[in-house]
């Protein structure tokens, strides 16, 4: 088995405008992986192991009031060139995108944050069964109260999330409070 993957191509910008709006953006491309194999008798052969795949990955966000408040816009990407049948386990493609605000006040003691992500997945049958019967992990704080909902279709999946979180470490400490959506199975 391969231990390294060779990356054929990768670009990453980043930067901030004296205006508040942040970029990010890195994208590579990876080759297919192929390992050796040893029969019982001896035949070596090749076998593929990790196909060919595009990543990429941006965010632009823009922020107000001295960074106390904001917004912003988040994509990431998978795409792999799974034609060779022993890559019918995985997923061809991942989508996934969705925007996220934030607004502190009462003197920065308090923090509420929404956000609204989407995905999409594509493959064989079999990975599509696969992404939908994984059941998306949640964990929440020992202080924090939280209620989800998960609702999901053939080629997508949405989870509705609210949550409040009353940190109280400390004199200052802030409290955060949070309600949303955001895809998880984007993988």
């Amino acid at each position: 088995m391969p231990g390294t993957a060779t990356i054929l191509g990768a670009l990453k910008l980043s930067g901030k405008t004296s205006g508040g709006t942040s970029l990010g953006l890195i994208a590579s491309l990876t080759d297919q992986a192929d390992a050796t194999t040893l029969s019982g008798a001896g035949t070596r052969a090749s076998q593929a192991v990790e196909p060919k795949t595009q990543y990429l990955v941006g965010r632009l966000s823009k922020d107000l009031r001295q960074g106390r408040s904001g917004f912003g816009a988040l994509v990431t990407a998978t795409n792999r060139d799974v034609g060779d049948p022993s890559f019918s386990r995985l997923r061809s493609s991942a989508l996934t995108g969705g925007f996220d605000a934030f607004h502190r006040f009462g003197g920065d003691r308090f923090e509420i944050k929404s956000w609204a992500f989407a995905s999409q997945v594509r493959g064989s049958r079999e990975a599509l069964i696969a992404t939908q019967r994984a059941s998306p992990t949640t964990s929440s704080a020992r202080t924090q109260t939280a209620t989800t909902w998960i609702l999901r279709g053939h080629h997508w999946s949405v989870r509705l999330a609210s949550s409040f979180c009353p940190e109280f470490a400390g004199a200052g400490s802030p409290g955060r409070l949070a309600a949303g959506s955001a895809a998880p199975d984007s993988r």
